[in-house]
């Protein structure tokens, strides 16, 4: 140490770029270093001297999308007016994908009995069982039926919301098209 306090030191070897720091000491005493974080050269980054690959994050991104209903077939072609306050954002972090989104306004379909979903998720959710999530789901209005019963998950393998009550999918039938005022949020595997 030239000076007491706390030292700070970056240095690049074949590993990649390495951040250190060093606890307050006396001017003049030896400096036993702590590795914090690493730019790995084969990428990510990783913190506190892990230096395994998988442990790496090497992913971050920021972005909107476009919650739209649509029927269990993803298809939106009984749906000629989608509710026209749709709002999504979202941030993926390695290999979980984090999101919320907001949907109010009037639905004009000729579905009926068809299970609901949201489609347009930013991402698909990986396959198999950590493809599932519960989400959260906030009703304010057009789903009175079963407004105490409404249930959100992500459907594995996909980019789609699936909208459930107690024991079933939630239908078409099952709500009222106008003044549909909802908001969603969870995270899920990529």
């Amino acid at each position: 140490y030239k000076d007491a306090g706390v030292a700070r030191n970056i240095y690049m070897n074949a590993d990649g770029i390495v951040f250190r720091t060093a606890p307050s000491g006396s001017a003049d005493g030896a400096i036993t270093w702590t590795e914090v974080g690493r730019w790995r050269e084969g990428g990510g980054l990783c913190f506190n001297g892990d230096t395994a690959a998988a442990n790496a994050l090497n992913d971050y991104e920021e972005g909107t999308w476009d919650p739209q209903f649509a029927n269990s077939s993803k298809s939106t072609d009984n749906i000629s007016a989608q509710p026209t306050g749709r709002h999504g954002s979202y941030t993926k972090i390695g290999d979980r994908v984090f999101f919320n989104c907001w949907i109010n306004g009037d639905l004009t379909t000729t579905e009926t009995t068809s299970a609901i979903r949201i489609i347009n998720l930013p991402f698909d959710a990986a396959s198999g069982g950590d493809g599932y999530s519960a989400l959260s789901i906030w009703n304010y209005g057009g789903f009175s039926t079963y407004k105490d019963e409404l249930y959100a998950r992500n459907q594995n393998g996909d980019d789609q919301i699936v909208l459930q009550r107690y024991g079933a999918d939630l239908n078409f039938n099952d709500i009222v098209k106008s003044n549909i005022n909802i908001m969603i949020s969870g995270h899920y595997h990529v």
